[in-house]
């Protein structure tokens, strides 16, 4: 705020000084040396009120141009909404824009994120949960996943949601030790190839969903993550 009582003080003091006859002495001193005025006066009372005012406005425009050029680039305390705009090159940018750090816009932008999970063994559901034949859709390292446990007693993790029209594994049922859709009953193997589509002899070797590593330990069962898709790097 003290910039603003700055600019209205000299304003009030250039003023004054405007109308000053000790000031309209020196001002006539300079036409003089100029050339731009021949005669003498006798007193600042002969300048013209006209040229009084003019004076005085010239003034007021040299502070205004001082003021804005020394005293308010001074003055760098911007809000938040200004500084990401400028952060963001949005609009022009002004003389306290400027002011603020050098750091060039490339490095205030975000870099590529690491994976929302790190890579490795997470925990999913106890054992108990999943009796022979059952089965279980859960959220789990951020994706939709079906649990299921075959007759031959094995876990299994697949993703959730079959890659022949989107439908809800977790809503199948476990036949042998695979689970079908249950849709349009295509059976889906714990590895994620597809084990059997009802109406179709020749099964395609290529058609395959999502497996993912799963271990049964301490009455645990455990799913492997990793960002790129690898093996288990460790048991």
């Amino acid at each position: 705020m003290w910039p603003y009582l700055f600019h209205g003080l000299f304003g009030a003091i250039f003023s004054a000084v405007a109308y000053n006859s000790a000031f309209f002495d020196v001002f006539e001193t300079v036409l003089q040396y100029t050339g731009f005025c021949k005669s003498s006066f006798s007193s600042s009372e002969e300048f013209p009120s006209s040229f009084r005012i003019l004076v005085a406005a010239l003034l007021g425009v040299g502070l205004y141009f001082y003021f804005h050029v020394f005293v308010k680039s001074l003055d760098i305390i911007r809000d938040a909404e200004s500084v990401r705009r400028s952060a963001q090159g949005i609009g022009s940018r002004s003389k306290a824009s400027r002011l603020t750090a050098d750091i060039p816009r490339a490095a205030k932008r975000p870099g590529e994120l690491p994976p929302p999970y790190p890579n490795g063994w997470f925990r999913i559901l106890d054992s108990w949960e999943l009796p022979v034949g059952g089965v279980k859709h859960i959220c789990a390292i951020g994706r939709q996943l079906v649990l299921f446990r075959g007759e031959d007693g094995k876990p299994a993790v697949l993703d959730a949601y079959c890659p022949h029209l989107g439908a809800n594994l977790g809503l199948g049922k476990v036949v042998g030790n695979a689970i079908r859709c249950p849709f349009h009953g295509w059976t889906w193997a714990a590895d994620g190839k597809v084990a059997s589509i009802p109406y179709c002899d020749d099964v395609p070797g290529f058609v395959k969903t999502v497996s993912w590593p799963c271990v049964e330990a301490n009455n645990l069962i455990h799913g492997y993550f990793d960002a790129e898709g690898r093996p288990p790097t460790w048991m």
